[in-house]
């Protein structure tokens, strides 16, 4: 199988995209790009074969699942505002390993506080991927 990262995004973020790129690149067979409101792919896009992008309506960060319905691959979702570590990626290959890859990994999510919820913000619980993770959660609802 091989190992992808997917990403979103729009020209005004385009200069950090880049370094989300970069960051990610090295750690992975192929970077897939969905650029919403582009008229032309970068050239750091465009000249780089481990690089597949695509031009199309504009899907919002909603692009990132544009290649989703893939099989055999480990579909990584990223961000296009992330420096990512470079462990990043097999950081989370250990974790799907050994759980068999029958979960999916995110290191942000949500946990409702009742399974009749009236108020979306107030009542959950929110694990954010922009603190240090201690343990293994279960969530109702994984975020990219």
């Amino acid at each position: 199988m091989i190992i992808t990262a997917n990403m979103a995004t729009i020209p005004e973020r385009i200069s950090i995209a880049e370094s989300a790129v970069v960051s990610i690149l090295p750690q992975v067979d192929l970077v897939r790009v969905y650029l919403n409101r582009f008229d032309k792919a970068p050239a750091f896009i465009r000249d780089n074969p481990k690089i597949v992008f695509f031009m199309g309506e504009d899907l919002g960060p909603a692009g990132i699942y544009y290649w989703g319905s893939n099989k055999n691959e480990y579909y990584f979702s990223i961000d296009d505002d992330f420096i990512y570590p470079p462990t990043y990626v097999q950081d989370h290959m250990n974790f799907l390993q050994a759980y068999n890859d029958e979960v999916v990994v995110t290191l942000h999510g949500s946990i409702m506080n009742s399974p009749r919820i009236t108020k979306y913000h107030s009542e959950r619980k929110v694990f954010r991927c922009l603190k240090t993770v201690t343990q293994d959660v279960v969530v109702h609802i994984g975020g990219t």
